[in-house]
């Protein structure tokens, strides 16, 4: 019998959730072939679907069509910030910001929320703006996950209020079918308890040491990213996080910051705590 026939494109948005899961199983397994893998799907997405500044949704027999949808670029920011917290690489955290400022600029309703298709899309009926889990996550429950990360590691009060506006505005639609909007949830679960986020800055061979203490348990508020002293081109906000001496962790739970530890014994000691030496409530300022 004939075979079936075989869809082999590839889809940006479903690239964007394997990155991100590869990513987790690379941390939390410490395999590094995952980790490796991950880095294979978004050096592809980036090479192969990002052009001239633009996302786009498909690719297939080395042709990249159709402009990207909210999804492609909601799941793949999520995917870059899982993979910084494997291996930080400016590269990646550069295309982050690309995709984060392009869905801003092209996808965000300024009532609150994303619609799926850019502005610039060819005009429909009706323009959408889906906002519960289906069978893919909700892109807006997903572009608000990663913008409230990407806002608090930046101290970037606009992808911040971003992602405040998104969860706000979907409110009525969670209150009447809360159980679908699991991703939603998750996103204002973040609103009410920020993450606590952890940037080491060292020597490059000795940050696995730190990971492996730092990671040791279970912390799924807790978001980790080891970057290496000799990074350069850094965000101003990651740029003044520097070593102080050979070490230096800095330790925010939303706007409100520890002072630098430089003992790792003291830093695993410090992780949770109830009150946080604040440096200023304004992300901007914080150092």
């Amino acid at each position: 019998r004939e075979r079936p026939g075989r869809d082999d494109k590839i889809l940006t948005s479903w690239n964007g959730l394997l990155l991100r899961n590869l990513a987790k199983a690379a941390r939390g397994l410490d395999r590094p072939d995952l980790g490796h893998a991950a880095e294979a799907v978004a050096d592809f997405v980036r090479a192969s679907l990002w052009q001239d500044g633009r996302l786009l949704a498909s690719h297939k027999d080395g042709r990249s069509r159709f402009m990207a949808y909210l999804d492609d670029h909601a799941f793949l920011v999520g995917g870059l910030v899982e993979l910084l917290q494997w291996r930080f690489r400016t590269r990646y955290l550069d295309f982050a910001i690309e995709l984060a400022d392009c869905m801003l600029a092209h996808f965000e309703d300024p009532q609150g929320g994303f619609f799926f298709t850019a502005d610039d899309h060819e005009r429909l009926i009706h323009r959408p703006k889906p906002l519960a889990d289906e069978a893919l996550p909700s892109g807006n429950g997903m572009a608000a996950l990663a913008l409230d990360t990407l806002g608090h590691l930046l101290g970037e009060s606009r992808y911040l209020d971003a992602a405040r506006r998104t969860v706000v505005g979907a409110l009525p639609s969670i209150a009447r079918h809360p159980e679908a909007h699991a991703t939603l949830l998750a996103a204002m679960d973040r609103l009410i308890e920020p993450p606590e986020i952890v940037v080491v800055r060292g020597p490059a061979a000795s940050l696995a040491d730190w990971r492996r203490e730092i990671d040791a348990g279970f912390h799924p508020n807790r978001q980790l990213f080891l970057i290496s002293d000799d990074t350069d081109e850094l965000p101003e906000l990651l740029r003044s996080r520097q070593p102080l001496g050979e070490f230096a962790a800095y330790v925010c739970r939303g706007t409100q910051c520890l002072a630098p530890v430089t003992d790792l014994t003291e830093l695993v000691d410090s992780l949770g705590a109830e009150n946080l030496n604040t440096t200023g409530g304004d992300p901007r300022s914080r150092g």
